[in-house]
């Protein structure tokens, strides 16, 4: 392994604790709130935790780690863009609820189709 390579994976090491630090104190204050507000905040902890399991395997390179790790709240600062950036997300929801409902309307013809062959 190279001397940047070492460097780099370090870095990233540093970056994932320091986010990971920032989950446990935003979990910490969220269990301090009444449940309407957990709630209202699920969404959030949901996006930052996929964030911190992408962060383990993404590849970055040593500008990009410093970038983040230059600011105070990495982890927060990537859910602000994502929400600044959900259309793509709301897109694939509606996608999803397409292919479902025309897989199951598709499933419920062929039932149909077997009961009236069935009734004969």
């Amino acid at each position: 392994m190279s001397v940047s390579s070492m460097r780099i994976e370090k870095l990233h090491a540093e970056l994932f604790e320091k986010m990971q630090e920032e989950q446990r104190v935003f979990v910490e204050k969220l269990k301090t709130k009444a449940p309407d507000e957990i709630l209202h905040q699920a969404y959030e902890y949901v996006i930052r935790e996929d964030f911190l399991d992408e962060m383990e395997n993404i590849n970055l390179n040593e500008r990009q780690i410093r970038a983040m790790l230059d600011t105070d709240t990495p982890l927060a600062d990537l859910y602000r863009k994502w929400i600044d950036t959900e259309d793509p997300h709301m897109e694939d929801i509606k996608c999803t609820i397409n292919n479902y409902s025309t897989e199951e309307a598709e499933r419920l013809g062929i039932k149909e189709k077997r009961r009236d062959r069935d009734a004969r």
